[in-house]
């Protein structure tokens, strides 16, 4: 009779365990797949809109726009400034690249290494969304009263990093 118990008891234990890992596995696809579309849409979202657009007028800077546009920044006096600013673009919108990659990656292949690397992308994306939006915080009311103090790239970048550092520590451990 113990036997018995002991038989039904172990198959609803590996029931149970089986049971965990696909929700286990539903939870980090889930959140996979809403950090993949934060990190895509990001980068196509407004990175600075003026405070009252202009209905007439282009009224906000994309982070790819800028990066695109930087051989036509012409030769006015900030020249300099915008070439670097573009540059820095284009180096955010390369490590959101890299992240949405590594999460790609590491949502194929399950091993540690596609994990360390994807914490360590997320991680960078995340300080560098928050010091984007920092710099938007701090400087773009002083600069012009017209500049919005809201970005919405890095918001959704930065929303895209904690999403991808929660998918690679709820992913269950390969077996």
């Amino acid at each position: 009779m113990e036997d018995d118990q002991l038989r039904a008891l172990r198959t609803e234990n590996r029931l149970l365990a089986a049971r965990l890992l696909r929700l286990e596995q539903l939870l980090f696809r889930t959140t996979a797949i809403l950090a993949s579309a934060a990190l895509i849409a990001g980068p196509f979202l407004p990175y600075l809109m003026a405070a009252d657009p202009d209905p007439d007028e282009d009224s906000s800077i994309s982070l790819v726009r800028s990066v695109i546009a930087l051989p036509d920044s012409g030769g006015g006096p900030y020249e300099s400034e915008a070439m670097v600013v573009g540059v820095l673009m284009g180096i955010f919108v390369l490590c959101t690249a890299v992240t949405l990659i590594s999460m790609l990656v590491y949502a194929s292949s399950n091993t540690e290494r596609a994990r360390f690397v994807t914490r360590v992308a997320a991680g960078i994306l995340l300080a560098g969304s928050s010091s984007a939006w920092l710099l938007v915080l701090l400087l773009a009311e002083q600069w012009s009263p017209r500049v919005s103090n809201f970005s919405p790239a890095s918001l959704v970048i930065g929303i895209g990093a904690v999403l991808t550092l929660v998918a690679a520590a709820i992913r269950p451990d390969p077996e």
